[in-house]
């Protein structure tokens, strides 16, 4: 020992109450900092450059923080905790099975399969304009204002469900079977309806064969 600290060349030191450090820890690469009566908890930086945390034990590794940050070299946030949930900025690839509770994706997702539990619901737009949910039974797509269905991206609207409930189809609608309706059917002087074999209805207005 020197007036400038401990330097031991062989051997284990022992400490018997806490140990402060003023300044860095220093240790070669494959050194391991351990914890745990049977060393479960390591961490370690190998040869190869690559760092580790290891939980080998049987619990389990907590990360706790109100607000959590895992960021890359650079500084850049790759997740973030908050009260209001997780938030991924960037693109997230999962292969294999996903489990989600109330996770914000802000960029492309790329995965094989993604469970919704009953009930949860998948939310789009910061005011939940469009929400996509099953209650075990029966599904739901919840919209505000008109959901429209469209063949490409900035293509017109083919399918448009309006905010009065009603159904706008913009172009042509083939139906192959039978069309039951609950109410009127009705179209202007351009509807053109062909290819029926045979009309059942309490009352008919028209013209035409």
């Amino acid at each position: 020992t020197d007036t400038l600290g401990l330097n031991v060349t062989t051997g284990v030191s022992t400490f018997a109450g806490n140990l402060k450090a003023n300044s860095h820890i220093n240790l070669p690469d494959n050194s391991k900092i351990k914890l745990g009566d049977g060393d479960e908890f390591r961490i370690h930086h190998d040869n190869a450059g690559n760092s580790y945390i290891v939980e080998g034990g049987v619990g389990n590794l907590f990360i706790m923080a109100d607000h959590l940050r895992i960021q890359d070299a650079s500084g850049n946030n790759k997740l973030t905790t908050s009260a209001s949930g997780v938030n991924i900025p960037q693109q997230l690839d999962v292969d294999g099975h996903t489990e989600l509770d109330n996770v914000n994706i802000a960029g492309v997702t790329t995965t094989q399969q993604v469970n919704i539990a009953t009930n949860a619901r998948v939310n789009f737009a910061s005011n939940n304009r469009l929400q996509i949910h099953s209650n075990g039974t029966n599904s739901y797509l919840d919209y505000a204002g008109s959901l429209n269905v469209r063949g490409s991206s900035g293509s017109a609207a083919a399918l448009s469900f309006l905010s009065d409930s009603n159904v706008l189809v913009t172009n042509n609608l083939s139906i192959n079977g039978d069309i039951n309706a609950n109410g009127n059917i009705i179209g202007d002087d351009s509807t053109n309806i062909s290819g029926i074999n045979s009309v059942t209805a309490t009352e008919y207005y028209g013209t035409g064969a």
